[in-house]
């Protein structure tokens, strides 16, 4: 059994799902199968990685009864397609300010 110790009602700043968010972006780095066992290991039964290959975006969509945890893989320097997907954006409005949106 794992020591995730994730709080999904928590709806302000917590240290312990800060640090939880930040291993499931290093997580999202891996390939996979090794994405699949660790989240499992932290209790969420349903795992999707998604690869996108005309953009280069990567992505783990992880869930269980109780939450859904998302990460996306950043900017790679070394990768040309993510500097222009970067750079294929816009601002938009939304209910809480502006975001960023495919063109």
């Amino acid at each position: 059994m794992s020591d995730f110790d994730f709080n999904p009602n928590e709806t302000g700043f917590n240290l312990k799902n800060a640090y939880w968010l930040g291993e499931a972006a290093k997580l999202a780095y891996s390939n996979p199968r090794s994405i699949q066992e660790k989240t499992k290991e932290w209790g969420l039964q349903n795992c999707y990685f998604l690869d996108k290959k005309e953009t280069d975006t990567e992505a783990f969509v992880a869930a269980n009864n109780q939450m859904i945890l998302c990460a996306f893989r950043g900017t790679q320097p070394n990768k040309i397609k993510d500097w222009i997907t970067d750079i294929k954006i816009k601002q938009v409005g939304g209910a809480g300010g502006e975001c960023a949106s495919r063109l």
